[in-house]
């Protein structure tokens, strides 16, 4: 495993981590022989709200948790895996991430995913680093890009809060920037601005689908559909 560090604690809201990493992550590929790739996360008053886009395998969801995990351990005072790490101390950190429905109290996987982020939208505070996975994926698209969008602007302007929101929805993206909200687009593997709109069909290549149906995907997305 690489370099662990003590994390500077600071009284203001800002969280600025250089090269960091998911150590248990980084433990199982380093069994198998493979390096993790560390990203930087800089989440602050300018920049407060990170929205994550990329296809599936890319770690949306590693990055979104491993930030969560490095500020648990360094506001217990413990080391962090990071080569750089200077948090500002959370009053409560929050999670929406998997997707599971409950059977014994007739929740679908949505409703499950929305009684989660409303305790969320509702005791954020200015103080709360928050991590949101693919909201609205339990959903019709239509539907999910507008609760997902709602989720991002609750956090940002009324929670205020530090947040990691991952999406597969391109179109809450275009959202964000025309509105021009603090939020800073990544793709994944090295985290960089911008977003991807076409890896998703590699992931479905490297999964052996059929050429045909590889290639009606294609002629999909080729369209100008709204979803």
């Amino acid at each position: 495993m690489r370099s662990i560090l003590r994390a500077h604690l600071l009284r203001w809201p800002t969280k600025g981590i250089i090269g960091g990493r998911h150590p248990t992550v980084e433990t199982g590929l380093e069994e198998e022989g493979r390096s993790f790739i560390s990203n930087d996360c800089l989440v602050g008053d300018v920049h407060r709200l990170y929205l994550i886009s990329g296809p599936n395998m890319a770690g949306k969801s590693t990055f979104l948790r491993q930030n969560a995990l490095i500020t648990v351990l360094a506001q217990v005072g413990s080391f962090v895996p990071a080569e750089h790490a200077e948090l500002g101390i959370v009053d409560h950190i929050f999670s929406r991430v998997g997707s599971a429905d409950n059977l014994y109290r007739d929740q679908s996987t949505f409703m499950v995913e929305m009684l989660e982020s409303a305790t969320i939208l509702r005791n954020a505070t200015s103080r709360s680093f928050v991590i949101m996975d693919e909201i609205g994926r339990g959903t019709t698209p239509k539907d999910g890009i507008a609760v997902a969008f709602a989720c991002l602007h609750h956090l940002y302007h009324v929670n205020k809060c530090r947040a990691l929101f991952a999406t597969h929805f391109h179109a809450l993206a275009d959202l964000i920037e025309k509105k021009g909200y603090g939020c800073s687009g990544l793709l994944l593997y090295g985290c960089g601005r911008g977003w991807e709109r076409k890896r998703s069909i590699q992931v479905a290549k490297l999964a052996g689908l059929p050429k045909e149906a590889i290639e009606v995907a294609e002629e999909i997305l080729g369209k100008d559909i709204n979803y």
